[in-house]
């Protein structure tokens, strides 16, 4: 027998980009969202349901590297700022 491919939904993704996420705090960028969400709701006929997710990134708050370690108080000596 061979394999059948049966869909069995499909969601669309709507990235929220640039000016909006990028002046916002994350407070902010939360309100905004829900804002986007209930505009789609309102618009478009045939929801079924929405989701939120936000992409976050791991950064040095010094110096900006991307943070490498497991832990969250010291990144492997990405810049020279004393932590003592």
């Amino acid at each position: 027998m061979a394999m059948k491919l049966t869909y069995t939904g499909v969601s669309v993704i709507v990235d929220v980009e640039r000016p909006l996420a990028g002046y916002l705090d994350s407070k902010n960028l939360h309100y905004a969202a829900r804002d986007v969400e209930d505009q789609i709701k309102r618009h478009c006929d045939g929801i079924d349901s929405t989701e939120i997710l936000f992409r976050t990134e791991k950064t040095c708050e010094y110096c900006g590297s991307n943070w490498t370690e497991d832990g969250d108080i010291y990144n492997g000596g990405c810049c020279r700022r004393v932590l003592w």
